[in-house]
């Protein structure tokens, strides 16, 4: 599936060992026939409850599930388009000239400009509507741009596991269907793990490293996602975390505000824990933010 020669998975934008499909796996003969197969082969997999080391985007678990993507999917997959779009929310647009709806992307070594919406070369991004601007790029760069190999990959994987059947799931679960759980050394992690505002001797840190260590395996495994992207441990263990540009240590990093959720970072391979005042609170929010939940009164940030 991932041999770079078959051109038919792009490792993410985070690290070396987590893929997406390759908008450009039309260079390769058959390539919609190699995505129906493989669609099968991982149906197959779930079938006989064996695991396949398929370890994919967040994104593309969503797409499978049916279920909304959002901007921070859009990390994994370009990081540049990702920071672009970041930018375009944060600032005002009103005197910026010169951004349409359009995207502009290498096609047989030509370079091309794609709409995206009808008429969009000639509807320009405003202060009223770049939110609309933002989420037509993010539905371009996950889901039309790989649309034809996708619905191929799901008209094989549906052959073998109906929708309804499947969706009973949600994206961090069925990533943990497909590949199973890493075994997780909680001394291994904490041997390569960095700070960024505590020490390893501050009470919150000393806190965090109780609270994984009784943890089941499933839920460390989701901290991992949370912080990383990917509940996956290289083969040599945490030494060897990638990140979006070469080798990077899972991070700590201290956050003041107790009355929010830890938050992961995956392009850093970082989570955002806040300074709680006493075991129990720090036990209770990570669970809740590993869980994917939110508090009472809280809503998630969605585009």
């Amino acid at each position: 599936m991932f041999n770079p020669s078959r051109c038919l998975f792009n490792c993410s934008a985070h690290d070396s060992y987590t893929f997406q499909i390759n908008p450009a796996s039309g260079d390769h003969p058959g390539h919609l026939d190699d995505f129906k197969f493989i669609g099968r082969c991982l149906g197959l997999a779930i079938f006989h409850r064996r695991f396949s080391e398929a370890y994919f985007v967040v994104s593309l678990y969503k797409m499978i599930l049916q279920k909304e993507v959002a901007l921070a999917d859009l990390e994994c997959i370009n990081a540049e388009i990702y920071s672009r779009m970041i930018w375009i929310l944060e600032n005002d647009m009103t005197n910026v000239i010169g951004v349409t709806f359009t995207t502009t992307e290498e096609q047989f070594g030509n370079t091309v400009t794609i709409e995206l919406k009808p008429g969009g070369a000639r509807i320009p991004v405003t202060e009223k509507n770049k939110r609309e601007y933002v989420k037509c790029a993010i539905d371009y760069y996950i889901s039309k741009q790989v649309k034809e190999q996708f619905d191929a990959f799901m008209s094989g994987f549906n052959d073998l596991i109906p929708q309804n059947l499947i969706t009973i799931f949600d994206e961090h679960e069925l990533d943990l269907l497909i590949n199973g759980m890493s075994n997780i050394d909680v001394k291994d992690w904490q041997t390569f793990t960095e700070y960024q505002g505590y020490k390893l001797t501050d009470e919150v840190i000393q806190w965090f490293w109780k609270c994984v260590s009784g943890w089941t395996p499933e839920r460390k495994c989701r901290l991992l996602q949370l912080a990383t992207g990917s509940s996956r441990v290289p083969i040599n263990g945490f030494q060897d975390l990638q990140g979006s540009d070469g080798p990077k240590q899972f991070i700590i990093c201290r956050s003041d505000d107790p009355s929010q959720l830890p938050k992961g970072n995956p392009r850093f391979n970082r989570i955002d824990l806040p300074w709680y005042k006493d075991y129990a609170t720090l036990e209770h929010k990570l669970t809740l933010a590993v869980a994917g939940t939110t508090e009472p009164g809280t809503l998630p940030t969605h585009l």
